[in-house]
């Protein structure tokens, strides 16, 4: 007996099974995913030699440069000596800044000694200029005495004259018997009021001439006269005692 064979199935049966089978199979792979239909033959594509050759090329290049870059940063690390040469200057360096500010310490530390005695001699220098300013009046006072006397120096020879009338321009001057270089009118006393003893001296009884009455003093200076006379009581007290007193040496 010959053997039992499987009954032919129709192509078009066979189609429909594969339709369904392979959309079955779709309907678990993403879009991205879904494979792609072969052509042709079912044998592997051959490999590109030509690209596997770049992509090694580029990469042995990438780390040939990494390479050269990490013994370029190798070779720029300071070594032992470069420390050495870098902590030498710099000990240096501090050293030098180091007397710099020792030096201008001393010459902040000088100046302020300078400061302090030159505060020390500003202080005697003032005390020795206001011993000199009170000096000032004193000598003030002795320069106007000098002057006083020098101006009754040069008056010694004159005699002042009080009274008398006013000669008219038409009656002219006669020539008196006694030389006279200059007359002239002294004018009224401007001021304070006379003191009691210089009115109780004019008072006094003087030369009678053309009706009037004629007083004669010596001729002083102004300054000399009102010292006279502001010191009147302390003579006449001198006086009462017989008390000697000599101006000169006092």
């Amino acid at each position: 007996m010959g053997k039992l064979q499987k009954p032919a199935t129709p192509a078009g049966i066979t189609r429909q099974k594969d339709t369904a089978a392979s959309t079955g199979i779709k309907q678990f792979f993403p879009p991205s995913q879904e494979p792609e239909p072969l052509e042709g033959d079912n044998m592997a594509d051959r490999p590109t030699t030509s690209q596997e050759n770049q992509t090694t090329s580029d990469s042995a290049t990438e780390v040939g440069n990494n390479i050269e870059g990490i013994l370029t940063a190798l070779a720029q690390i300071p070594n032992k000596t470069d420390l050495h040469s870098l902590g030498s200057d710099l000990k240096h360096t501090i050293h030098m800044e180091t007397a710099t500010l020792k030096q201008e310490l001393a010459n902040v530390w000088d100046t302020l000694e300078d400061l302090e005695e030159r505060t020390t001699h500003i202080g005697a220098d003032a005390l020795v200029n206001f011993k000199t300013v009170q000096k000032h009046d004193q000598a003030i006072l002795d320069s106007r005495r000098h002057t006083e006397d020098l101006e009754n120096r040069s008056r010694r020879c004159n005699i002042r004259i009080r009274g008398g009338l006013r000669i008219s321009a038409k009656r002219g001057i006669e020539s008196p018997p006694i030389n006279i270089e200059r007359i002239h009118r002294a004018g009224i006393q401007r001021g304070a009021a006379l003191l009691p003893d210089t009115t109780k001296a004019r008072n006094v009884d003087g030369i009678r001439f053309e009706e009037s009455t004629v007083h004669l003093y010596q001729d002083l200076a102004v300054s000399t006269i009102t010292q006279r006379h502001l010191l009147k009581p302390l003579t006449a007290t001198l006086k009462d005692h017989n008390t000697g007193l000599d101006w000169e040496s006092k």
